[in-house]
């Protein structure tokens, strides 16, 4: 009836299929959900993980934008874990595991550290020159670490990422 299929798509429902149904419009739909779903995955891997608003239910908007702010406000403490966010979730780790590699495709800790990464990509870009005072802001005591984890998200060391925008700033001010 058209009624329950306009009132599951109000909850969040991406489809509504009625019976019969055909096979192979079925199995198409299913391959889309998939593939903008992956997509989307790929997306936030790239340190995206602020926009998710049009792409899950509220339910998942509200989660992965909750364990993004716990971690905002913790991040500075080196000591932070996985154990102490899925405690503040009220999840079990495996659960918050299985959660956040179903809805953003990594697990906990590279969630944690694109966030973490995420800040010290903001603080170089309003000024911060220091990466040892980013590495303390973001909670990451080895430099190794740090550059490691910079380095994957945006394919350049620290340094060279603040060379690179003193060298934009100074071609603006020319």
């Amino acid at each position: 009836d058209e009624e329950f299929y306009n009132q599951g798509l109000k909850v969040g429902a991406w489809d509504y299929i009625s019976k019969p149904f055909n096979t192979s419009q079925l199995l198409q739909k299913v391959k889309n959900i998939s593939d903008t779903r992956n997509s989307f995955r790929e997306y936030l891997s790239k340190g995206n993980l602020e926009k998710t608003k049009n792409h899950y239910v509220s339910f998942d908007q509200k989660f992965v934008q909750k364990a993004s702010e716990m971690i905002k406000t913790k991040m500075s403490d080196p000591n932070f874990s996985v154990q102490i966010l899925s405690n503040e979730l009220g999840l079990s780790r495996m659960q918050l595991h299985r959660k956040l590699k179903t809805l953003i495709g990594s697990n906990t800790t590279a969630f944690i550290n694109s966030i973490r990464i995420q800040e010290a990509i903001r603080m170089f870009d309003e000024g911060c020159d220091r990466v040892q005072e980013a590495m303390d802001t973001v909670g990451i005591n080895s430099s190794a670490h740090f550059i490691t984890l910079f380095k994957k998200q945006k394919e350049m060391t620290p340094s060279k990422y603040i060379e690179r925008l003193k060298e934009v700033s100074d071609k603006k001010n020319n």
